[in-house]
């Protein structure tokens, strides 16, 4: 029986890639080699481990290769995919990624969804990108004391990088700061163009509580606004739960903050 070979990565892009990096730094047979994130409490038969050390360089030249070879769509299939949470989601990019440099192929990837590999990342970056559209349009900023507009989400995948260019292009004279509840991190942009990704731990969230005035009595207003436009007899509970989903309304304006107040 050919021996596996276990290779496991911490959960993040960078230590997926890192160990996708490593598969071919050590020239493994890639027909038998996994890439798992985390530990695992079952072992299994015939299989070597290996832990994989995160290295921001190796996994930026695995993206550099994607991009190069195989296009932009591909290399958003492999980010969309990367921010999934599904455990499987390191193994279906290395498949992926090993199918194409093992055929010589050149071209957009996503074209042999036919192959196991690509049809799984493909799934898992469909998914992603669906979410991050959804909070596209439901995402609501809430001005601060001083200027600064806060809003916070809680969504099912790491989607907050995906948000930084939407927003940015949109309020670019803006100091703005996008709180991920789930995953605990923030995205922060300032009026210069300045962008950062930092932990939660780093910024003092109890300040993000104090609503300026106008935004207090623009809230009311548009509070009310909702209110005279409804029409009870017309009321369709079945439809908004499917154009607007129950998960997204607790940080929504229009129903109610519920952030950290």
């Amino acid at each position: 029986m050919q021996e596996e070979h276990i290779l496991i990565c911490e959960d993040s892009d960078e230590g997926i890639l890192s160990a996708i990096y490593s598969a071919y730094e050590w020239k493994l047979d890639h027909e038998h080699t996994i890439i798992q994130i985390g530990e695992e409490e079952n072992l299994r038969l015939f299989a070597s481990y290996n832990k994989v050390t995160t290295e921001p360089i190796k996994a930026q030249k695995v993206l550099r290769t994607v991009r190069k070879r195989f296009g932009e769509n591909t290399y958003r299939v492999v980010c969309g995919a990367l921010a999934s949470v599904d455990a499987q989601r390191g193994q279906a990019v290395y498949q992926m990624i090993v199918f194409g440099l093992k055929g010589k192929y050149r071209g957009d990837l996503t074209d042999c969804i036919y192959h196991d590999g690509v049809a799984k990342a493909v799934a898992l970056s469909m998914t992603v990108w669906h979410e991050v559209h959804r909070f596209y349009e439901f995402l609501r900023f809430e001005e601060l004391e001083g200027g600064l507009l806060f809003a916070q989400i809680h969504p099912k995948c790491r989607i907050l990088p995906f948000l930084s260019d939407h927003f940015s292009n949109r309020f670019p004279l803006e100091n703005f700061v996008i709180y991920d509840a789930v995953y605990d991190n923030c995205l922060i942009h300032a009026v210069n163009g300045e962008i950062a990704i930092v932990s939660g731990e780093l910024i003092r969230l109890e300040k993000m509580t104090k609503l300026s005035e106008k935004e207090k009595q623009m809230q009311e207003l548009f509070g009310y606004f909702c209110h005279k436009i409804s029409i009870k007899e017309r009321e369709n509970r079945k439809l908004q739960q499917q154009m607007l989903p129950l998960r997204f309304r607790d940080d929504m304006i229009e129903f109610g903050s519920g952030k950290l107040r």
